[in-house]
């Protein structure tokens, strides 16, 4: 019992890391986050010997699709006795969300590159828009794979509920989704 509760501290605070690394740029400015915290320490060191005041940061929010496995990925440990989750499925469940934390954080730090590029392109005494373009469409074929690996991930651990476990569980998803959409 001890190792399970000790399992899912460590899977909440995964959970919420990974929940707050996903928020929109206004949400972590309310919070004084900022989605670079290398450049942000950079900029804080460097801006008031320049003068300068700093502009708000374009970043692009992980909302709508991505993020999806986040807000229902604590349900298989949060309700997993009220779905007869064996310990045997939470384990073979927590191996597949653990591969998926370590495929986003490996991303992340890629679609980070991207931003960071297509920033130093538009900061140029040249724009070149067809060079920006194409690390925008890099950026956009990044999420999209991201969003699709998150989907793949869902359903790869969904497969080890039975068909009875499955039907509870989306039930679970639908009421979370209608419930953040305000529909009662």
């Amino acid at each position: 019992m001890e190792k399970i509760t000790r399992r899912r501290g460590k899977v909440i605070v995964l959970m919420v890391f990974m929940i707050f690394s996903f928020f929109p740029v206004g949400v972590k400015a309310q919070w004084g986050g900022d989605s670079m915290m290398g450049q942000s320490m950079m900029r804080e060191r460097m801006m008031p010997r320049m003068g300068m005041m700093e502009p708000e940061r374009i970043v692009l929010p992980r909302m709508g699709l991505m993020g999806m496995l986040h807000r229902w990925g604590n349900y298989f440990f949060t309700k997993r006795d009220q779905l007869g989750i064996t310990k045997t499925q939470l384990d073979n469940i927590e191996s597949i969300l653990n591969s998926q934390i370590k495929y986003e954080i490996r991303e992340n730090a890629n679609r980070k590159v991207l931003i960071i590029e297509i920033e130093e392109l538009l900061v140029k005494d040249k724009v070149d828009l067809d060079e920006v373009e194409r690390k925008v469409k890099l950026l956009e074929a990044l999420t999209k794979e991201m969003t699709m690996e998150e989907i793949r991930t869902l359903n790869r651990a969904l497969a080890i509920l039975t068909p009875e476990q499955q039907v509870n569980m989306k039930a679970l998803f639908r009421a979370s989704t209608f419930s953040r959409a305000g529909v009662e």
